[in-house]
This record gives C-alpha cells, sequence and structure tokens, in this order.
C-alpha cells in the first residue's frame, strides 16, 4: 500500500551534526502515485508535510511545497510531484534518527528516508514575533493562567471532598 500511494525520494540533509539552536534543512519530493489504489482507501485531497523524530527534538520553523510556503495542509492531487524543503532547528541534545514525512487525508503518514543526527549541547529558546514587533517567548507565554486554573481545579476538588467526608460517609456505606 505504501508504494503506490506516495513516495518521497531525493531526500537531503543540509547538515548531520548541529548543536541546539542551529538550524538545518531536509528537502527532497514528494510524488502522488498515479497508481493510488482508489478501490481501498479514497483519492488524495489533503496532505500535510512534517517531520517524525524521537519526542521534541526538532522544531519545524518553516515548510515550503514547491516553493511555496506551508505552514497548514495543503490540497493535493493524484500523479502530482511535490518539491519540498523543511527547516528545522535542534532542541535536544542527542544523537536522534530524524525523517521527513508526508501523512495523507484518510491514509497515514508516510516517511520518507532519514538520517542520524548528533545534535551538541547549546541553547534554544522558542520566540515568535507579535503584531506589534514585541519577541514572545512560546515555552512560557500564558503559564500564569495555566497555574491559576489548575489550582482553581484542585481547590474545587479539595473543597467537593471535604464535604463528602465530613459526613458519616462509612456509615452510610454500611447501611447499603
Amino acid at each position: 500500500m505504501r508504494s503506490s500511494t506516495a513516495v518521497l525520494y531525493d531526500v537531503t540533509f543540509s547538515d548531520t551534526e548541529v548543536a541546539v539552536g542551529e538550524r538545518f534543512t531536509v528537502s527532497g519530493t514528494v510524488r502522488i502515485m498515479r497508481s493510488w489504489p482508489e478501490h481501498t482507501v479514497g483519492p488524495p485531497e489533503t496532505g500535510f508535510l512534517s517531520v517524525i523524530a524521537p519526542g521534541p527534538v526538532v522544531a519545524v520553523e518553516r515548510r515550503e511545497m514547491n516553493g511555496v510556503v506551508t505552514p497548514q495542509a495543503v490540497y493535493i492531487e493524484k500523479g502530482a510531484t511535490y518539491d519540498f524543503r523543511l527547516d528545522l532547528v535542534a532542541r535536544r541534545a542527542g544523537s536522534w534518527h530524524v525523517h521527513p514525512s508526508f501523512a495523507v487525508e484518510g491514509v497515514g503518514t508516510l516517511v520518507g528516508r532519514g538520517e542520524w543526527v548528533a545534535i551538541a549541547d547549546g541553547e534554544y529558546t522558542p520566540t515568535a514575533t507579535a503584531l506589534d514587533g514585541g519577541t514572545i517567548d512560546l515555552s512560557t507565554v500564558g503559564l500564569g493562567r495555566v497555574v491559576t486554573w489548575h489550582l482553581l481545579g484542585a481547590a474545587l476538588a479539595v473543597g467537593w471532598l471535604a464535604y463528602w467526608l465530613r459526613r458519616p460517609l462509612l456509615a452510610r456505606l454500611g447501611a447499603v
């Protein structure tokens, strides 16, 4: 089934030795096969380019297909060929096996050729630029709100338990 749906080929890695916070590129080509098995799965309509690695060891900064930035899913056609480029940034030190992947709606994720990428120690802070030009640290944005809601939920749970446990719970269970 895999070889008759989509194929990732000519996959190249710009670098296989980087430090945390450094960028590298994975590029190649995706072909949606003309021999798509429409008798078992529906025709291909939507696809998504991504990367597969053991956990969050790399972050995707930019995706391009046929020279067009594609931050989300794209429409695909049977028999079409798409050149792709993934701009990645290393997040966690270690030696990791990294693959490009292409997910097709209704079929699943198809994995391309991988490489071992050695990531040395370094620093990485995921940031984004706001519309007003300010920089946002994505690892801590909204953390106060998350903590507040967790504490509120825990307080409600403790209150609920205190209300029900202060009554003679075991005596009521014995009566049943």
